[in-house]
């Protein structure tokens, strides 16, 4: 699993259009690629180390809810985070 913090820039254009977010900024992505799948912390909750240690904490539980990361950038589809 990567995390990445996604300012506007040519890297974080390339990695959302990939898996089909929206150009909100700044953004909080668990991006898990080898098991086709990613997690956003929630639009609109500013990026703290407070922010930042819930959402580590909630996948490193198992809590985080995953979206499969589809090729056609339709990630509708949501998975549980079941391995650790």
């Amino acid at each position: 699993i990567q995390f990445l913090i996604g300012l506007d820039s040519d890297t974080s254009d390339i990695l959302r259009e990939f898996v089909g977010l929206d150009d909100l900024v700044p953004l909080l992505v668990a991006l898990d690629i080898p098991n086709n799948r990613f997690s956003v912390m929630d639009y609109g909750v500013e990026i703290s180390i407070e922010s930042v240690t819930e959402f580590v904490e909630k996948f490193q539980k198992g809590n985080l809810e995953f979206r499969i990361i589809n090729l056609r950038n339709n990630s509708n589809d949501v998975e549980n985070n079941t391995s650790n």
